[in-house]
């Protein structure tokens, strides 16, 4: 069947002639003519019952059938035109974040908020966890986009972009001073509390350390940043971590931030993770990139 000369009838039907369903549809009254006529002979039936006395036309019972399809497909097809369009213009749709934790903790907070007093009626949510698994989730479309700390995403089915740097801190407990300082060696033979192997936090911090020629002899592993800092706090030994966990610990003289001379490297980068394909990604997905350029401090 074809839906151009259903559209025809539809209107035919609707206006109640032809002429003025060819004005509504700005074509010729003969090309809706040949509509109806091809219509009536996919089906091989008569939809309308033409008066040339009265100049007018009625559905007959098939045509009356017809028409109610006609009227609900077209209902669908003006349903899924607004629906497609909220969604491009992002009056409706939905966002579903990926983020790691110090991520979802210290930095994702003022983008959702702009996004959403943007964009109100976006549902959104966001997923943290690991980066394998936040990596996992965007190639199985569990997630449009994944925000991560530091490391490297191998697959192809990935798109990896830079977001920006975050710096990174040694940190101690508290000695009287926000600050102090210590040579290579003090830290080399004092206890240090690192992320377990695997965790992208580790394989930066391991990074560093080499870096800067320092070789831990006494490792304690602890699950979780947050956790590290706590332990450091309590005298348990030193670590380092990413400013944006341990600031506000050092501003309440909680913790001490080890000086270092000379220090290199001592940042590692944030990434944003989508699917290389751009068609693949929704708008509501490329809306919050576009937050996501304009760095808040």
């Amino acid at each position: 069947m074809n839906l151009n000369h259903l559209r025809h009838f539809y209107f035919v039907a609707k206006e109640g002639s032809f002429s003025l369903a060819s004005e509504t549809l700005c074509v010729s009254q003969p090309a809706v003519s040949k509509s109806v006529r091809e219509l009536e002979k996919y089906f091989e039936v008569s939809l309308l019952s033409r008066s040339t006395k009265r100049r007018n036309m009625r559905l007959t019972h098939e045509g009356r059938r017809l028409f109610e399809y006609a009227r609900s497909l077209f209902a669908i097809e003006r349903t899924a035109i607004d629906d497609m369009q909220a969604l491009r213009e992002l009056h409706d749709g939905v966002l579903r974040l990926g983020a790691t934790p110090t991520v979802a903790n210290y930095w994702l907070a003022p983008y959702i908020n702009n996004f959403k007093t943007l964009y109100p009626n976006v549902l959104l949510s966001v997923q943290v966890a690991s980066t394998p698994v936040i990596s996992e989730a965007l190639i199985d479309y569990e997630i449009d986009l994944g925000i991560i700390e530091g490391g490297e995403v191998s697959s192809t089915l990935i798109n990896t972009m830079h977001w920006f740097d975050e710096e990174m801190l040694f940190i101690t407990a508290y000695t009287g001073h926000k600050s102090s300082a210590m040579i290579r060696s003090e830290l080399e033979q004092s206890v240090w509390l690192l992320r377990e192997q695997g965790a992208m936090t580790r394989d930066v911090v391991e990074r560093i350390l080499a870096d800067n020629q320092i070789k831990p002899q006494k490792i304690i592993e602890i699950g979780s940043n947050e956790a590290i800092a706590k332990h450091v706090e309590a005298g348990l030994g030193l670590s380092l971590l990413p400013k944006a966990t341990v600031a506000d610990l050092i501003q309440l003289n909680t913790l001490s931030e080890i000086k270092l001379k000379a220090a290199k490297n001592m940042r590692r980068p944030l990434l944003i993770l989508n699917h290389p394909e751009d068609n693949l990604q929704s708008f509501a997905a490329s809306a919050f990139q576009v937050i996501l350029s304009h760095k808040i401090s």
